[in-house]
């Protein structure tokens, strides 16, 4: 048996039934997995405001590119886009096609006219593109991801 003196003994006692300092160990248990959560959400928000970056940029540039239908004017739809987003890193990928109304079929090339004699009409697809990093890195999850946006819209 062990032996210990009174004094000791009392203070042993008192230390192991005083609660006070529970709540600032439950704190420190829960507060990592609290700024865990506030970080995740933060960065799940920076994506979505990107993503609807993006997808403005997509518009923008389509937009541009049926104002002024007349040239394919590449430049002039990446700077559209790259304005609306406010960022020069996106990857803009304008692609000009035809369909004939009545079949559907793509016609090549633009200037032939589809088998029911009207000529073909003029679309284009603008693809954007931007490389997000996250702000931490998490386990199971990639560091970074490809925000994409691809709007196809009709020009004449």
């Amino acid at each position: 048996m062990i032996f210990l003196l009174p004094s000791l003994r009392r203070r042993l006692d008192r230390f192991c039934r005083d609660t006070t300092g529970g709540s600032v160990i439950e704190l420190a248990f829960v507060l990592p997995i609290i700024a865990l959560l506030g970080v995740g959400a933060f960065d799940f928000g920076s994506a979505l405001t990107e993503g609807n970056r993006v997808e403005g940029a997509a518009r923008a540039g389509a937009q541009y590119a049926r104002v002024n239908s007349a040239v394919e004017d590449h430049a002039g739809i990446e700077a559209a886009a790259w304005a609306e987003a406010g960022d020069t890193s996106l990857v803009v990928t304008p692609v000009y096609y035809c369909l004939c109304s009545d079949t559907g079929a793509a016609s090549q090339p633009c200037n032939a006219n589809c088998s029911s004699g009207d000529p073909a009409r003029r679309y284009i697809e603008v693809k954007v593109e931007k490389v997000w990093a996250m702000t931490f890195d998490y386990p199971g999850l990639p560091s970074s991801m490809t925000l994409e946006s691809s709007i196809d819209m009709r020009i004449n």
